[in-house]
């Protein structure tokens, strides 16, 4: 009797603690920094850092598995974002995780059409679409990012 008493009281601890990861994952939003440290990787890439920002409002700590993110230019496949390394978003705020991405230069020239209307509008429009794990959950995200062209006279 007290053996099945002490494996009810886990099984109901390990269910109140999944509940609260999923509660912070579902809470949890995420967003991208500037890029840095380009690398341009003859012929036909070029690699840099993109950090991802992750707002944690909750009082639980999570755990980042892999970021696998698709990047698009003015709805152009152009590259892609990934981490498979162990990151941790700590509660109660942003925390930046680190992904690496490639660009693929066959992908860019081919989104160059994309590219002129930006340029014509000053404004360049990006999207991060993909899957991060948190905690084992799945999150799909999709990430919209523009930036502004200086004005030319």
């Amino acid at each position: 009797m007290k053996n099945k008493n002490i494996v009810i009281l886990a099984i109901a601890a390990a269910v109140f603690w999944l509940m609260g990861k999923y509660r912070a994952f579902r809470s949890t939003e995420f967003g991208v920094g500037l890029p840095r440290s380009f690398k341009y990787n003859a012929p036909t890439t070029i690699t840099f850092e993109l950090p991802v920002t992750a707002f944690n409002g909750s009082a639980t700590a999570l755990n980042i598995g892999t970021i696998d993110l698709r990047v698009f230019a003015e709805n152009q496949y152009i590259g892609r974002a990934l981490s498979v390394n162990q990151q941790r978003v700590l509660p109660g705020g942003q925390s930046v995780l680190s992904t690496q991405v490639v660009l693929n230069l066959i992908d860019m020239v081919a989104a160059i059409p994309g590219f002129a209307q930006g340029v014509k509008d000053q404004a360049i429009s990006l999207r991060f679409r993909g899957t991060i794990n948190v905690e084992g959950f799945y999150a799909n995200v999709d990430i919209p990012y523009t930036f502004n062209l200086p004005k030319f006279k």
